[in-house]
């Protein structure tokens, strides 16, 4: 850094940070310590959060380097040097090279003259929340007159032949040499070699011309984002092509327009929706400006794209009748009305009804490109972030929200508009605004897919039963919509939220936190669906050779749900199995002592087995209330086998042949009666048992002991007692071991 600029940068202001004394002592510890090591985290980090900082001083710091700091096509001086004198990393793996100097203070002056190198840098010192601790660093830095900054870290990515590099911030006074150490991984991102033809986007583009053309684009070369088929068009859209905004019945028109849904979060706060009391007036005309925020900004959206008709579900379905009747018709038809949209416009930040579209911060900037030129070659590189899909998405308010997830994933194609600008994601590729052109081998969710491919129903409970909902009766109505396309491609029944074709490995879920389970919820869900309880669940999914070599204990002899309403997809009134099995294990539980369950080392209840010497753990499924709190329980083995996980031999490995040894598992449910009533039983929690032969693991051994014992008395009285408390016993069952019926509601 010039002198002149880092006096103006780094100046402090009149006040003392601490003792002399104690910052040098400070800094000699922090100077010595090892850069790859020392991250935010760090003692020697943490105690400079407590400093303060002039943001005034700042403003006027940052304000004077403005004037002295020139921007052409798009980067101020110090970057087109950069760029123009890139490093050459031709010298072997993992070459690593320190590109620049960087100070906080002109690193912010230069993004607000428009450099688009220094506004990435600023924006990523902003979402990681390492901007004051930085500048904290830096203004202890200066009172010692040490002249030490931040710098900017680039490292190949692998080989010498890679296309992709891996660059970083260094803290201030600090150089970690790789990109894998902890004082990389703090504001770490990634840049990959574009065609020589790229293009550069010096110029600025109108977000919306953009948009346009990437709409353009994939409704005419994306295969992937072409419908197979038309569905049941929605019974309502909202008409915005002239200055009057209303109502449409969808049956008064000659044939279904494009329209543009609206994926948002509504909140508490109250808003202009439609009822019963105002459906004539809005065929008439809807108020815009009485319209909350998000929804007048959608529209302005829709008419940019020069889209005639949206689908809000607040302004298209009848709120706040007694009976719910059109909300439970139209509820089951999210299938067709996302599906059939020709954009889903999503509100990724806003965290109600009221916070808009346009929530984007100053200066905010989600990448870039640019020519980088070395002694050897000249190329095209993109920079962004490695995460930006999950930023710009999965990770966005609007995605703990759970209805939003069918609402991404059933249409073509979708606009994200937040805090990280306007995103797209179809069938086929992501794209932002500051990446028009995409992100070359990098596509987001693998769960947008085309419309004839099925999910991997693992990761659809992953997402979304993690996400929350204001209404718990809302838990299968808002998955309704997957469920119905998920049936269109398989042909499976479906059961409230599980599948039966695979229900037998599905069975066994568990909740990711069990920390945080409640009271189960009197919703109609029956107890052995993920869906009655409230959390993140868990399905059993094996990487490796899927259910071959698998022991199953039990089949399904017959399963049903009760639909409540019309969507027989949507929300149930009840269900029950019909369970051929062949043991069973019966037990009491001890609820003097929490126990942690291996090996997911949650929360967990001991049960002392019948003819048992030593208590196994198990996993509740919500707290103790009025259904659990007999101790007599009913352990179900319902399959066994490798569990996918292994361990390495260590003498293997000694001799440069590693082996590893797979990991069994025993997996099953949790039963209690439901009564007095024989064989008749409802879910209460489940069990992961796993034998590992790693020796020397004390967690391990533990974890084995569990694992033996509930096989020893399997074996010892599993199937007397699978018979003396089943309501049937077939006679000639295609597996002859799996006789014993029981129901489990």
């Amino acid at each position: 850094m010039d002198t002149n600029v880092q006096e103006v940068a780094a100046r402090p202001s009149s006040s003392a940070v601490t003792s002399l004394d104690l910052l040098k002592s400070w800094h000699r510890e922090y100077i010595e310590a090892d850069s790859n090591g020392l991250n935010a985290d760090s003692h020697l980090v943490r105690v400079v959060k407590s400093d303060e900082l002039d943001d005034d001083h700042i403003e006027s710091q940052v304000q004077q380097l403005m004037s002295t700091i020139a921007v052409l096509q798009g980067f101020c001086v110090k970057c087109r040097h950069l760029l123009g004198h890139w490093p050459d990393l031709s010298t072997g793996e993992w070459a690593c090279a320190v590109g620049r100097s960087c100070h906080t203070n002109e690193i912010e002056a230069a993004a607000r003259t428009g450099c688009r190198f220094c506004s990435f840098l600023l924006t990523r010192l902003k979402v990681t929340g390492l901007l004051d601790t930085f500048r904290k660093i830096e203004k202890r830095l200066w009172s010692l007159k040490t002249g030490e900054t931040a710098s900017l870290s680039i490292q190949n990515w692998g080989n010498v032949r890679s296309r992709s590099q891996l660059l970083w911030l260094n803290l201030p006074g600090k150089v970690a040499d790789h990109c894998n150490s902890p004082g990389a991984m703090m504001i770490k991102f990634e840049s990959h070699v574009l065609s020589p033809a790229a293009n550069l986007w010096h110029e600025s583009v109108d977000p919306f011309d953009l948009a346009k053309m990437w709409i353009r684009e994939c409704s005419s070369l994306h295969n992937r984002c072409r419908n197979i088929k038309r569905h049941e068009p929605p019974t309502r859209l909202v008409s915005i092509s002239n200055d009057t905004v209303k109502l449409v019945p969808t049956a008064t028109l000659k044939s279904l327009p494009k329209y543009a849904t609206l994926s948002y979060s509504w909140g508490r706060e109250q808003f202009l929706m439609l009822t019963s009391e105002n459906l004539g007036l809005f065929q008439i005309e809807i108020p815009f400006g009485d319209l909350p925020k998000t929804f007048r900004d959608a529209i302005h959206i829709a008419r940019k794209l020069e889209i005639s008709y949206v689908w809000i579900d607040a302004l298209c379905i009848i709120q706040h009748q007694d009976d719910k009747s059109d909300w439970l018709k139209e509820s089951g038809h999210m299938r067709s009305v996302y599906g059939d949209a020709y954009v889903n416009l999503a509100a990724s930040s806003a965290t109600n009804v009221h916070g808009g579209c346009f929530t984007k911060p100053t200066y905010y900037n989600g990448g870039f490109c640019a020519r980088t030129t070395t002694t050897e070659y000249s190329r095209v590189q993109n920079f962004h972030y490695g995460a930006v899909y999950e930023e710009s998405s999965t990770n966005t308010y609007l995605a703990s929200r759970a209805w939003s997830l069918q609402e991404k994933l059933l249409s073509p194609r979708t606009i994200y508009f937040g805090e990280q600008g306007m995103f797209w994601e179809c069938r086929s590729n992501i794209k932002s605004e500051f990446l028009p052109d995409g992100f070359p081998g990098k596509l987001g969710s693998h769960l947008v897919r085309p419309e004839d491919q099925s999910w991997n129903w693992f990761y659809i409970v992953w997402y979304y039963s993690k996400a929350e909902l204001t209404l718990v009766s809302d838990r299968l109505p808002a998955l309704s919509g997957i469920a119905t396309r998920q049936h269109e491609t398989t042909g499976d029944q479906y059961l409230a939220g599980m599948w039966r074709e695979f229900l037998v490995y599905q069975l066994p879920w568990t909740l990711r936190h069990p920390e945080h389970r409640r009271i189960r919820a009197d919703s109609g869900v029956p107890t052995w669906s993920w869906a009655s309880v409230h959390g993140q669940a868990l399905l059993w999914s094996y990487w490796n050779s899927g259910h071959k070599e698998m022991n199953e204990y039990i089949h399904v002899v017959e399963a049903w749900t009760t639909p409540s309403g019309p969507d027989p997809f949507g929300a149930v009134s009840g269900g029950e199995l019909l369970i051929a099995c062949s043991v069973l294990v019966c037990g009491r539980l001890d609820r003097s002592a929490s126990v942690k369950h291996e090996p997911t080392d949650s929360e967990a209840t001991d049960v002392l087995l019948e003819t048992g010497v030593q208590p196994v753990p198990i996993v509740q499924d919500c707290v103790e209330d009025a259904l659990i709190l007999a101790n007599d329980v009913y352990m179900l083995p319902v399959f066994s086998g490798p569990s996918g996980m292994a361990t390495h031999r260590a003498d293997s490995v000694d001799k440069g042949d590693a082996q590893y040894v797979p990991e069994y598992m025993v997996r099953g449910l949790v039963l209690q009666r439901c009564g007095d009533n024989k064989g008749h039983f409802r879910r209460m929690g489940a069990f992961d048992f796993r034998r590992n032969s790693f020796k020397d693991n004390d967690k391990l051994e533990t974890q084995n002991d569990h694992h033996d014992e509930f096989l020893r008395v399997l074996k010892e009285v599993g199937e007397s007692t699978a018979e003396a408390e089943c309501v049937k016993i077939l006679t000639d069952p295609a597996t002859p071991e799996q006789r014993f019926v029981i129901t489990i509601e």
